[in-house]
């Protein structure tokens, strides 16, 4: 809904606090490259409560090198839901205990968190030097193909159910091999 809006329709819902329109403002800012007013309205949604604000402050945040608050944003955002904070709150824990924020990031990533799964190819693709390396990360680089080829056939599936009864060729009908739609036979005598 938001993207779709102009910026004078942004605006006002912006100057009702909306915490969604908040958000899509700041990543128009982003997008213009006006990185201060971006973050003024990521700011504004996170005070507000919005877990996508938390999650893109606590990205800067760490960036900057300002963790504590980084944790508290991303950890605020894993409480409301966002799944994609597990990395970030991983890597902050194992800044200071490397195994614990690795064992949380494994034992996530096999629970099916795709951001995880994703954090983990790309740390064994910094240091694939050594044996154990190599296969961890040809392990979670087949997780990522299982989960795209997943992906693709819910896709399919998605689409294919979105077909009106009757549509497609005959060769593509997925009512009969004959392309027509299969007839009921009355009951009646």
């Amino acid at each position: 809904m938001y993207p779709k809006l102009n910026e004078a329709e942004l605006d006002n819902m912006v100057a009702d606090d909306d915490l969604g329109a908040l958000f899509e403002k700041g990543n128009r800012c982003a997008k213009r490259g006006d990185e201060n007013k971006a973050r003024q309205f990521y700011t504004l949604a996170s005070i507000l409560g919005n877990p996508h604000a938390h999650m893109k402050l606590a990205k800067v945040l760490e960036k900057e090198e300002k963790l504590e608050k980084a944790y508290e944003l991303y950890t605020r955002a894993y409480s409301k839901g966002e799944d994609d904070a597990l990395p970030g709150i991983a890597r902050l824990i194992g800044l200071k205990e490397p195994e614990l924020g690795m064992n949380i990031l494994r034992q996530s990533a096999a629970d099916g968190n795709l951001a995880c799964i994703i954090e983990l190819v790309e740390i064994y693709k910094k240091d694939p030097d050594t044996e154990a390396n190599k296969k961890e990360l040809e392990y979670w680089l087949k997780k990522l193909e299982e989960i795209e080829a997943l992906t693709v056939a819910s896709q399919k599936k998605t689409t294919s159910a979105k077909r009106p009864v009757g549509s497609g060729n005959a060769k593509n009908s997925r009512h009969s091999p004959t392309g027509r739609t299969p007839t009921k036979k009355s009951n009646r005598k």
